[in-house]
């Protein structure tokens, strides 16, 4: 039987001592996130179009799989729901009591909306979520 090794405890990061040296960490943790979110999207895009690429030629060869020298691809199927007419959609949903056809989650956007021009939802409060803008000093 392998032992398994038990995980080292990360350090937790070590902080700047002054605010503004937080600050400063803070925002140049930012910069760099975006750069790597920068490369991170370039890679995603050539991958969803290479994969894109792959899953259009492979018919063609009149076959659902291939393989390269590390790796290989089947194309599968799969079912994804698009709601042709909402209200006769809904109106199953509340007569079948198949909620479990929808995602629980609201809109933010629109509740904020709402509740900005002072109207109520019923069975719902809005929870005051606290969060930093942080900006290039000029």
């Amino acid at each position: 039987m392998a032992v398994r090794k038990k995980a080292a405890k990360k350090a937790p990061p070590k902080h700047p001592k002054t605010i503004g040296g937080c600050i400063d960490r803070l925002y140049k943790l930012k910069q760099e996130a975006a750069e790597i979110r920068k490369r991170l999207n370039e890679k995603d895009a050539d991958y969803k179009a290479l994969k894109a690429h792959i899953i259009e030629e492979l018919p063609k060869s009149e076959v659902d799989g291939a393989s390269g020298k590390t790796a290989k691809v089947n194309i599968i199927k799969k079912a994804f729901p698009t709601a042709t007419n909402w209200d006769k959609f809904y109106a199953h949903v509340q007569k079948k009591s198949a909620f479990h056809l929808l995602q629980k989650r609201m809109s933010a956007p629109a509740f904020r909306e709402l509740w900005e021009d002072g109207k109520k939802i019923p069975g719902v409060e809005p929870y005051t979520a606290l969060d930093l803008s942080i900006t290039k000093k000029s």
